[in-house]
């Protein structure tokens, strides 16, 4: 009787909401491929840990702990898989990855992880995780085929989540944006966990159920094998 979640908190934003509802009414058609990327250096990170000195001080900085750019920026692999299990593509079947590390006395870990991803409903698509741009990305495409849309995490005013919606058969874009402060994600996380708890979601629907962890967790195992073995790597 004991539910699980993850704290993969955009999968359950309003602007995550948003598009994850457009792809179960097929609003894009038949879903193409989809690419998600979350790029952002240490600084912004240190920020949301500032009682560290730095990423040595503690799991970040290893990758085998789960840390570095896979780790840490995992939710850019949950989005993944939740976008494309809401489209009806399935979770994902097999990656092919590639990795760059950073290893001294004190840290080992990727700094850049990308991923190729394939559905097992045949839908390619790609993930790009990394410790190193500034201003961040927090980004996700997804092409269908009848238009696309794009998703920006703090890409509108004042921070505010973004939506772009192009439609083949209209002449302008769509923008609608998700006005938010930095707590907001959490509580956003926190209502959805008590909506589950009340019956109006049923867990096994849930976008951030300990299930979709495990799927991410089985992906980045994928994803280590295929860079240790050069080839991609089936589930």
């Amino acid at each position: 009787g004991v539910l699980g979640f993850v704290g993969y908190d955009h999968a359950v934003a309003p602007s995550t909401t948003f598009v994850t509802d457009m792809l179960r009414k097929r609003l894009l058609g038949d879903v193409l491929t989809i690419d998600v990327e979350f790029r952002q250096r240490w600084d912004g990170i240190m920020k949301a840990h500032w009682w560290l000195k730095g990423p040595e001080e503690s799991y970040l900085s290893s990758t085998e702990r789960g840390g570095g750019a896979s780790g840490e920026h995992s939710h850019a692999s949950h989005l993944w898989l939740t976008f494309a299990e809401a489209a009806g593509c399935g979770t994902f079947d097999s990656v092919s990855a590639r990795f760059q590390f950073v290893k001294s006395e004190t840290v080992n870990y990727d700094n850049l992880a990308a991923f190729a991803l394939q559905s097992k409903s045949g839908m390619v698509g790609r993930v790009v995780q990394d410790l190193v741009t500034w201003p961040d990305r927090k980004w996700a495409r997804i092409q269908g085929s009848l238009g696309h849309v794009e998703w920006h995490c703090n890409g509108g005013t004042d921070g505010a989540d973004r939506v772009v919606v192009q439609l083949d058969a209209e002449r302008e874009a769509r923008v609608t944006e998700f006005p938010k402060k930095r707590p907001d994600d959490f509580y956003a996380e926190i209502m959805h966990m008590f909506a589950v708890l009340d019956g109006r979601i049923a867990h096994d629907d849930s976008p951030i159920s300990l299930r979709t962890g495990v799927e991410v967790m089985r992906m980045l195992q994928a994803a280590h094998a295929s860079t240790s073995t050069k080839v991609t790597h089936d589930t």
